[in-house]
């Protein structure tokens, strides 16, 4: 739940960021090495979501039901997968971030 409001928050302030950086909607800077940047981002922000949603609600649920059954290796193995790609592109989203700063 927590996450969520958070992935939120930084949506809101990320096009907040955008506006006071650039004073305005102007698209054109999407075609320059800051433009496509920011766009490497953002892809990169929804793969994460969709990777985490896939982690906590197909994996996870199934995890839960399924603690008994001999297929529960194979989910605990796939949530460590998930868990670790998500936790590779936030950092990889952070550092793009702090360059995009600069």
């Amino acid at each position: 739940m927590i996450g969520r409001w958070l992935l939120l928050i930084f949506l809101i302030t990320g096009i907040g960021n955008y506006y006071f950086k650039f004073q305005s909607w102007n698209v054109s800077i999407l075609n320059s090495y800051y433009g496509k940047l920011l766009l490497f981002k953002l892809f990169l922000f929804c793969l994460m979501v969709l990777i985490n949603f896939y982690h906590e609600h197909k994996v996870g649920m199934k995890m839960l039901l399924n603690m008994a059954d001999e297929e529960y290796e194979s989910l605990k193995k796939r949530a460590s997968i998930t868990g670790r790609m998500t936790l590779f592109l936030s950092l990889l989203i952070a550092f793009i971030g702090m360059y995009l700063a600069k």
